[in-house]
């Protein structure tokens, strides 16, 4: 009877045992809350700590993980992804901080190595089918990059048709560099001064870079050259619609 009680203690403190480590487990996998700051100064002041943190050996990969979310905000790339590569190196099994560094890749133009962080976060956490969709993503952003590639090789100081250019703009747009889209699409309104997709191309460019009364004047141009476009049409009084909500306030 004595034998089979001890037996029953020994079993009940190893499950106790058993459930306190899984506990710490989950728990330790949970990043800790990052820094919400007022100002661009509070947030400065943290990274400066963290910083400092980062060189004694308490440094933890929850404050990777921080300092690293906080480098991203300040859109400080290639630490945030030191930083945050340290993180998976302290902790290789934690999500957030694969996550993180993925994104981190992703917003530098890295899409190969943001795709492979991502991929690894999935096989950690498998529900979260959101990486799949920023995987896509990033498969779509590389296509467009290698595109860009060969085609400024192709019209770098020699002259090419008109749509070259028109599709390098169109691909500049995509990425975001609107200066060289702008530029990219007067090149072939020269040679194609006619097109009233070119013109519809720069009123695009204008709208999102603010300027809605060089949009309006190219969105114009695009209509007299193509009268009976709906479409355009409808984009010209949008904008004007727009134009004069601005003006207004």
């Amino acid at each position: 009877m004595k034998k089979m009680i001890v037996f029953v203690v020994l079993i009940s403190v190893l499950i106790i045992a058993v459930k306190g480590f899984y506990h710490n487990e989950k728990t330790e996998e949970k990043p800790l809350g990052v820094f919400t700051y007022q100002n661009i100064a509070d947030r400065d002041q943290e990274i400066k700590r963290l910083e400092v943190l980062s060189n004694q050996k308490n440094f933890s990969w929850q404050d990777a993980y921080s300092l690293g979310i906080l480098y991203l905000h300040s859109l400080r790339l290639s630490e945030a992804q030191k930083t945050l590569t340290l993180g998976t190196e302290l902790r290789p099994k934690n999500f957030k901080i694969r996550e993180a560094l993925g994104m981190a890749f992703f917003r530098d133009g890295k899409y190969s190595e943001a795709t492979k962080s991502w991929y690894l976060a999935l096989e950690i956490s498998p529900e979260a089918t959101h990486l799949q969709d920023m995987i896509e993503r990033a498969s779509e952003a590389s296509a467009v990059k290698s595109r860009i590639a060969i085609l400024e090789k192709i019209v770098e100081g020699r002259q090419v048709e008109w749509t070259k250019h028109f599709e390098l703009a169109i691909l500049y747009v995509k990425i975001k560099q609107l200066e060289k889209a702008e530029k990219t699409l007067l090149l072939a309104l020269k040679e194609k001064d006619d097109s009233p997709d070119l013109f519809d191309g720069l009123a695009e460019i204008y709208v999102l870079s603010g300027n809605l009364e060089k949009a309006i004047i190219n969105m114009k141009k695009a209509l007299a050259l193509a009268p009976d476009n709906e479409v355009y049409k409808e984009r010209l009084s949008r904008m004007e619609l727009q134009l004069s909500g601005v003006q207004g306030n």
